[in-house]
């Protein structure tokens, strides 16, 4: 049983574009949240006082711009995917809502995470956050998938897509169980977002191979 298409397209691409004017907006709003935050020292004096205070902030700076890399690799893979459903079921239209949701509360996450590094809690929360976020993306085009609304994925294609997605997800749930018994080594196994990549291509590879 298909899902009614709640939202169609029409000639100019119809509410897929709204969809993704409003994803656009909420994420512009998100990262300029995010550099709001930023703090700035106000101290005067030399050269070296300055620098003394930006490096004592440099935690927060670090953890900024992870968040921004975060929040624009999700964006992209959006970007990426929504040009192919040709219409927006209410269950896409939920599970966007979720990825939203989670875009908007990172900002406040990730200052959690930087006044409060060494405790589990901060690191699940910031962790938890991410998983949220690519579940919701990732939903969008399973339950698309399901109502018989996205276009132009193959077998391989779709395949691939589902290894980078675990991938995704794999990351912050192995940080969330490492952070209760080690909250500092666990923050370092956020850099293994870096290369969500490498398994899909892996595995792309070794199909290719095969055949």
């Amino acid at each position: 049983m298909r899902l009614r298409p709640v939202l169609r397209e029409n000639d100019e691409g119809g509410d897929t574009d709204r969809i993704g004017a409003l994803s656009d907006g909420v994420v512009a709003i998100a990262l300029t949240v995010l550099a709001l935050t930023l703090t700035v020292p106000t101290v005067g004096g030399s050269p070296q006082q300055l620098w003394a205070a930006l490096v004592l902030n440099g935690r927060e700076y670090v953890t900024f711009l992870f968040s921004f890399w975060l929040i624009a690799q999700l964006w992209m893979v959006h970007r990426r995917v929504l040009p192919h459903f040709s219409a927006i079921p209410a269950a896409v239209a939920w599970w966007n809502f979720l990825y939203l949701g989670a875009i908007v509360v990172l900002p406040s996450t990730a200052n959690l995470l930087t006044d409060n590094s060494d405790n589990p809690v901060a690191v699940t929360l910031f962790a938890a956050n991410l998983v949220l976020s690519s579940l919701g993306l990732q939903m969008m085009s399973v339950a698309a998938r399901r109502a018989g609304v996205l276009t132009g994925f193959d077998d391989e294609s779709w395949a691939r897509n589902r290894v980078r997605a675990l991938t995704i997800l794999a990351v912050p749930l192995l940080v969330i169980a490492v952070s209760w018994f080690d909250a500092s080594t666990a923050e370092w196994l956020f850099a293994l977002m870096f290369f969500q990549e490498v398994p899909a291509a892996l595995i792309s590879r070794a199909r290719s191979r095969r055949s």
